[in-house]
């Protein structure tokens, strides 16, 4: 399975629907959990955010604070 780089958006990348996971990878800007669910809260940018808050029952956890190495 791919993985998203470091501090890049975890959200499978908007139109690929179920047939693959390929990470969004923009830069991530807020840790985003959903309500009602178990999934662990993903990095997500702008643009997954917004749709996963308006559109899957998401929630902004936090700002995401990238990880310096």
């Amino acid at each position: 399975m791919l993985k998203a780089k470091a501090n890049c958006c975890e959200e499978c990348a908007m139109g690929l629907g179920f047939s693959a996971y390929i990470p969004c990878n923009k830069p991530a800007v807020n840790i985003v959990g959903w309500k009602g669910r178990d999934d662990t809260p993903i990095r997500m940018c702008f643009a997954c955010t917004d749709h996963n808050v308006r559109n899957r029952g998401g929630e902004i956890i936090r700002p995401y604070e990238a990880e310096t190495t």
